[in-house]
């Protein structure tokens, strides 16, 4: 494991997926700037070398959620929230 203050402060987010969130943390996802969906996280932090397509995980870095609610099935139109 290598210390945080020795990592990129632009990677430093993957630190606190890894090692700071917990199973039972309630997120909210924001994607380009708007909120996209709100979950609960259920599993453990998992990190992949090489992304598998075939079996859903496109991402190294990943954790098993819960969704609570997609905020685009609130507001169809987020821009003018």
């Amino acid at each position: 494991d290598v210390p945080k203050e020795n990592i990129d402060p632009s990677q430093q987010d993957y630190w606190d997926f890894a090692h700071v969130m917990n199973a039972g943390d309630i997120v909210l996802v924001v994607a380009h700037h708007f909120p996209c969906a709100l979950v609960k996280v259920v599993g453990e932090y998992n990190y992949i070398r090489n992304p598998e397509q075939e079996i859903g995980v496109w991402f190294r870095h990943f954790r098993k959620i819960e969704v609570l609610g997609y905020y685009p099935d609130l507001v169809t139109n987020s821009s003018q929230s």
